[in-house]
Formats: structure tokens, C-alpha cells, sequence
């Protein structure tokens, strides 16, 4: 099996997790950010915080705390994890969905296909021609992803409806996935979004790195004894270790207009972003998705909307790094 052209634009080297958006339709004619039917904008991964790192976390000065972390309903901490690190054991993670779309419009949302893909040792993506296999039933049972169905809720109502969809997963240990042959697969994850009322359906899949945890030394002995045995050579494992960098991920820390404000029809919209400038060297992309109406410029950190008409009215964007990092917001207005 080859990889098709437009799933191989998704793994570029500066793509990662940040290309997974599958926006309908292209041409001039189409506005990318007007929301039809369900949109699938951000996909997620998290780890549960451990002891020692909340502990750490407790002590550190103001300003340099692990970012991306949250407690969620079940009363744990958990952090936004990417790449997805793996250990001489398996890991459990999660993997949380957004599911934007207009007011009213509700989701039934199911996980598919999981396809693997050759990385040469070394290498930092995908390259046209490299082989890839879809795991098979026995092999996608390994991984898991179950719905957590605790975890997973409904956000926001008014003008959009926003939901977080969270599944459980699990990535085996280093043992397991040498037998692939494969240090470092990147892995692809089949989703599809379908309203019950008909609208538009959203298809599209998320695609993730498997490294062993960078600062795992134990592990990375392993994969390197492993290796050695499955014809790797010393130099490329040492190159892939550099390459397993942990990633801080960009929190957007607000968003203008806030819910319920009116400015009357044309606005100026935009968020906050802290952590790193967001125009600094291009690191990160932004997209905007609105209910109705018009963007100046649906890809900047602050841009006008002319929302065209009366009543509620809903905004939401999403910012990704180049590394896989992903956070949201999102607010509605009442034009008058």
C-alpha cells in the first residue's frame, strides 16, 4: 500500500497532528470558515499528570508552571502529551475531539481505521512511497480507544455547539512494536462526525508520532538492544532521540467579543495567546470558523467579522504549532 498524495501532505515535516482539519470543499468560491454541518477543528492527546511532576509543578515560579494541564471531571490532572511518548510498558493515554458546529446541530462521532506507517530511523516524517499497513481487527484491540464517556462533554451551546469527545487508548510497549520493525511509527486514526439532522458529514483522520519518552533512558536502552537485533544502526537511534523532543503547547488564554456581547453587525474579533508570540518565526496557524457572516481574514490572531444579520451568532478558533501543540476558544454574540 502506497500513501495516497493528500495523506501524504499530512505528515510534512511541519505538519504533524496540525494537518488533521479536513476543511470541505476548495476554490475561491468556498469559504473554508462558514460551519454547514460538523467540523472536527482540534484532536488532542493527554497523559495524567504524575505526583512528581504536579508536585513539581506546585513549586515553580509564576510563569514557568507545566502548561496545557487541566483537571477534568473524573478530579484528575491531566496534560496535553505530544509527541505521544511510549515506554519498555505500555501507556495509557487520551485523546480528546472537538466537535464544533451551528446551535442545535448534534453528533454521533466514531473512531475507524488505524494505519501504520513506516519511519526510516532518522528520518522526521513520512516520505512519498514509504510502506504503511492498516492493523488488523486483533491489532486495533490493542490499542483500545474507547469512549470516555466521563470526560467527554458538551461545552458550549449558545449560537455554536461545541462538544469534547475523549477516548481512551492505549500505546504498547517497545517489545510490541519492534515486531513491526518500526522504532518510531506514525500512526493514522479514521474518524467520522455525522449530524442527526443531516448536515454535512466530517470525515477525516488524525495522524501522531510514537516515540519512546525522551527522558526515559531505560527505555531508549531497550530500543537501542532491540534495534540492534532487528538491523538498525547505532546513529540513526541517536538521531531519532534527538528528534523525540517534547512539545510545550500554545494555551489561548482568551477571546474578544465575549459571549453575549454586541458591537452591532461588523466587529473586530480576536484572541489571546500566551506562552510565545504567535507571529514569532511562524509557529503557530490559526483558523476561525463562524456560524454566518463574513471574516477579513480567517488565519490572523485578530481579524473582523461582519456577522450579516441578526440574532446569535458564533465564533470559534483553534491554534496549533508546528509540533502537534493545539488549544481553542470560542464565544457567541447577540446582534440586535
Amino acid at each position: 500500500m502506497k500513501i495516497s498524495a493528500q495523506r501524504f501532505r499530512a505528515f510534512a515535516p511541519a505538519m504533524t497532528v496540525a494537518a488533521l482539519v479536513s476543511l470541505a470543499g476548495c476554490g475561491d468560491r468556498v469559504q473554508l470558515y462558514e460551519l454547514e454541518g460538523v467540523r472536527i477543528p482540534v484532536a488532542q492527546f493527554f497523559l495524567e499528570q504524575t505526583a512528581a511532576a504536579a508536585a513539581a509543578d506546585a513549586s515553580a515560579a509564576a510563569g514557568k508552571k507545566q502548561v496545557g494541564c487541566a483537571k477534568w471531571a473524573d478530579g484528575k490532572t491531566y496534560c496535553q502529551q505530544y509527541p505521544v511518548y511510549t515506554g519498555i510498558d505500555a501507556r495509557k493515554f487520551k485523546l480528546r475531539f472537538v466537535a464544533v458546529s451551528p446551535e442545535g446541530q448534534a453528533t454521533d462521532f466514531s473512531v475507524s481505521r488505524l494505519t501504520r506507517f513506516a519511519l526510516a530511523p532518522g528520518a522526521a516524517a513520512v516520505r512519498a512511497g514509504d510502506a504503511a499497513e492498516v492493523l488488523t481487527d486483533a491489532q486495533f484491540k490493542k490499542w483500545g480507544f474507547k469512549k470516555d464517556a466521563f470526560n467527554s462533554k458538551v461545552v458550549g451551546t449558545k449560537a455554536l455547539r461545541v462538544e469534547e469527545i475523549v477516548y481512551d487508548f492505549t500505546v504498547p510497549g517497545l517489545g510490541e512494536l519492534l515486531k513491526e520493525r518500526n522504532p518510531s511509527p506514525i500512526l493514522a486514526l479514521d474518524y467520522t462526525a455525522t449530524p442527526k439532522d443531516g448536515a454535512r458529514i466530517e470525515e477525516g483522520f488524525v495522524t501522531f508520532f510514537v516515540y519512546p519518552d525522551p527522558a526515559d533512558d531505560a527505555a531508549w536502552t531497550t530500543l537501542g538492544n532491540l534495534g540492534a537485533q532487528a538491523g538498525f544502526k547505532a546513529e540513526d537511534l541517536a538521531t531519532l532521540r534527538k528528534t523525540a523532543k517534547r512539545n510545550t503547547p500554545p494555551v489561548a488564554t482568551g477571546i474578544t467579543p465575549k459571549a453575549g456581547e454586541s458591537s452591532g453587525k461588523k466587529l473586530d474579533i480576536e484572541f489571546s495567546l500566551a506562552g510565545s508570540d504567535f507571529d514569532e518565526g511562524a509557529k503557530s496557524r490559526v483558523q476561525w470558523f463562524t456560524t454566518r457572516g463574513k471574516l477579513g481574514n480567517q488565519r490572523a490572531r485578530k481579524t473582523s467579522w461582519d456577522t450579516e444579520g441578526e440574532g446569535p451568532a458564533g465564533a470559534f478558533v483553534v491554534v496549533r504549532d508546528l509540533q502537534g501543540g493545539q488549544d481553542y476558544k470560542f464565544t457567541h454574540v447577540e446582534i440586535e
